[in-house]
């Protein structure tokens, strides 16, 4: 039969963990024994498919992001090596904690704006395209806290975060978000090389925000804002991600900062995992690492 050289990365359904490697190449008419493939020069994972990710059998739980790959059997070969690492170098698994708020349904609490049932399909379609741009977007601001504290997206919120890391950001992104189907570009504010923001709202209802990313110095990272009335600008610096996981929400996959409680201090004081109402939450003065930066002219 003939001979084939399998990529570094392969992954293998659980549904064929007990399948014998060379029963696959013999039935698929090439050859690799399984000495070979499970040696070092090959990284084999199993995987356990969850509709929108793969769930990875290892020493640490992990979760990838769906990719096109090549089938052989039941072996897949991602098309793309490159964003396989990436997705691999984001996918240990964060649990989020699932605690139970016990909020009085107070007006303070209510929602005159809520978001649409199911919204994570639509933040899963922004998230994908912005992957497609070249970037890897993670949630940050309130999607992060309602995330990781009640594993949900926070029904008093009013929109979702991302964020994009600035040294990702490339100019033609605009045009690209434009022209982006099933959001509109509602607004675009700041300067590309250290205040940008857009808001992008949902075909069916919903806003997006996406806030790019700032070095403010080696520990640091910065969003900025800027008060139209006033022209006042404003900056929230938190700590670095100390890498990028993964968490799901509501089944989807998106990536998170691995210290996700530190920056969570960070953004909402100790008692992020008390319930804040978003109507008394004011984002240029609630947020305890939000700073002024100066006038926009």
């Amino acid at each position: 039969s003939a001979s084939v050289k399998l990529p570094l990365s392969v992954m293998l359904s659980e549904k064929h963990a007990d399948t014998s490697i060379d029963e696959v190449s013999d039935f698929y008419g090439f050859h690799v024994s399984a000495k070979e493939l499970f040696q070092s020069t090959y990284n084999v994972s199993y995987f356990a498919d969850k509709g929108d990710f793969v769930r990875i059998k290892s020493k640490e739980e992990r979760v990838l992001l769906k990719q096109d790959h090549h089938r052989i059997g039941p072996l897949l070969v991602p098309v793309d090596l490159q964003r396989f690492i990436d997705y691999y170098d984001r996918s240990r698994l964060i649990p989020c904690l699932n605690k139970k708020m016990h909020r009085n349904r107070t007006k303070d609490q209510e929602n005159q704006y809520p978001l649409p049932k199911h919204f994570e399909n639509k933040m899963a379609e922004l998230r994908d395209a912005l992957i497609d741009m070249g970037t890897m977007p993670f949630i940050t601001g309130g999607t992060l806290l309602g995330w990781y504290r009640e594993c949900a997206i926070i029904p008093h919120t009013m929109d979702a975060d991302f964020g994009v890391l600035k040294q990702e950001y490339r100019s033609q992104m605009l045009e690209q978000i434009k022209a982006l189907p099933g959001f509109d570009l509602f607004k675009r504010i700041g300067r590309d090389y250290d205040s940008l923001e857009f808001t992008l709202v949902a075909h069916g209802g919903g806003p997006l925000d996406i806030f790019v990313f700032y070095d403010e110095d080696d520990d640091h990272v910065y969003t900025a804002g800027l008060d139209k009335p006033t022209h006042s600008r404003f900056k929230w610096i938190q700590p670095r991600a100390r890498g990028y996981c993964s968490g799901i929400l509501r089944g989807r996959l998106f990536f998170v900062p691995c210290n996700v409680e530190e920056i969570l201090t960070a953004e909402y004081g100790k008692d992020w995992h008390r319930d804040h109402p978003t109507s008394k939450f004011n984002w240029w003065e609630s947020s305890p690492n939000v700073v002024e930066n100066g006038e926009f002219t």
